[in-house]
């Protein structure tokens, strides 16, 4: 695996969130990156240690990143997926752009997937002035994250769960 530096971005190019991580795959379609218990986060506000096991996929071009949560023993937690601007392929730095709409879906609970983090959406569309384009996009990708939470399958190959990912992002578009 490659190690990596990963920002996530405000939409005014801010720092969001920073951490590293290490790639395990990177093709045309995507990449998929692992980070693990111990790992940094810094944000705006304050810096953690992350204590779960993460598999974070991202397709060039979506909207959705998908991240698979799982405890420090590998047992699965959640799925959570970030709405972002349209991701470009990148050399040596993972950056993208959260638009701060999120899906959420809990393992173990049984319970269905679902959107959070609206009031901070609410609250980035006015200060960044989204329009109603954009804004409906965001929500467009939130209920397409959904589909593809509810009928996520935690334990695949990574470059399988890649193209699994990428042909749901295809699919419920």
């Amino acid at each position: 695996m490659t190690p990596i530096e990963i920002t996530s971005l405000k939409s005014d190019h801010s720092e969001h969130r920073f951490g590293r991580g290490n790639i395990e795959i990177k093709n045309d379609t995507g990449c998929v990156v692992w980070t693990h218990p111990g790992n940094q986060i810094r944000t705006r506000t304050k810096l953690w240690v992350q204590d779960t096991l993460v598999r974070a996929f991202f397709v060039f071009g979506a909207r959705l990143n998908l991240l698979e949560i799982h405890e420090s023993d590998a047992t699965p937690r959640e799925i959570y997926m970030d709405v972002i601007a349209p991701m470009a392929p990148f050399d040596s730095t993972l950056q993208y752009i959260d638009h701060e709409l999120d899906v959420r879906k809990i393992h173990a609970d049984g319970s269905g997937a679902f959107i959070v983090d609206e009031d901070e959406f609410e609250e980035a569309t006015h200060i960044y002035q989204y329009d109603s384009v954009k804004i409906e996009e965001c929500r467009k990708a939130a209920r397409v994250g959904i589909a593809i939470a509810e009928n996520w399958e935690f334990g695949l190959e990574s470059e399988l769960a890649l193209q699994r990912f990428s042909d749901a992002l295809n699919r419920y578009a």
